[in-house]
């Protein structure tokens, strides 16, 4: 079961790590950090793959202690934690950006939205002052409108467009608009160019739609037990849930080996 060739893992972060929320993350547990530091000791790489900010995930990149790029807003952004810059911006074009909200609000007029303008977190275009923006959110909506939303913004040409996973209950899913080259899995290529690190050395662990592109660009693909179907279907482990520690018995028992099976 030990999988000795791992030296990079990127893990999701809501309904990996966390629950699912549109809150700050908290503070990892104490033993999770302690698991992060035997990797990190063993010359192996930690990492996060988001769709959330620098600022809505500082808890974790901090607590944790890492010091490897992190991929941020679900692509658009690859961070150095060591050197406290980043390594890589995407931008949306100001055209998509119009065209984007534009067709929120044709389909859900009343629907709150989250532009992202270099960090800053605005709710109408007319606040954009830098036109730095990494992403467009529409966040805790229904599996329908998510549907929706999805289906019709996917016809638009120079922007990427994912669901995941935000929540619990009859409003859990949202809607993220990025640049078009933007997106987890162009993340995890980036860091393993970065890194010089193989396809077959990554193991990557999600559990949703925003995770599977992710996921198949890791040689060890880690699903979690609450994963959506889809990623269920192309797991090579299947993790706990999030509930249930399942990125640290995973990575103590595929990467450290200190679990046994049974």
């Amino acid at each position: 079961m030990v999988n000795k060739n791992i030296k990079l893992i990127i893990a999701d972060v809501d309904g990996t790590l966390i629950e699912p929320s549109t809150s700050k993350a908290p503070f990892p547990s104490k033993s999770l950090v302690e698991t992060v530091k035997q990797l990190q000791n063993r010359g192996i790489v930690f990492s996060l793959a988001t769709a959330r900010s620098l600022s809505h995930t500082i808890n974790l990149t901090e607590g944790l202690q890492l010091t490897g790029p992190v991929i941020f807003d679900n692509g658009a952004r690859i961070y150095d934690c060591k050197k406290n810059k980043y390594l890589k911006e995407l931008y949306i074009a100001k055209n998509k950006i119009k065209e984007s909200v534009g067709i929120i609000k044709e389909i859900s007029p009343k629907e709150k939205l989250i532009i992202v303008d270099d960090n800053l977190r605005l709710s109408q275009i007319s606040q954009i002052k830098k036109w730095q923006v990494t992403k467009i959110i529409v966040l805790g909506i229904t599996p329908e409108l998510a549907e929706k939303l999805y289906h019709r913004l996917s016809q638009l040409f120079g922007i990427t467009v994912t669901k995941s996973i935000s929540g619990r209950g009859e409003k859990s899913e949202s809607i993220h608009i990025t640049n078009n080259k933007a997106t987890k899995a162009s993340g995890v290529e980036f860091i393993s160019r970065l890194l010089k690190i193989k396809k077959n050395e990554i193991m990557g662990i999600g559990d949703s739609y925003n995770d599977l592109e992710m996921l198949l660009a890791c040689g060890y693909k880690v699903a979690m037990g609450n994963s959506i179907p889809q990623v269920l279907k192309i797991a090579d482990y299947i993790a706990p849930n999030y509930l249930n520690n399942g990125v640290e018995e995973t990575l103590k028992r595929i990467v450290l080996g200190v679990l046994q099976d049974g």
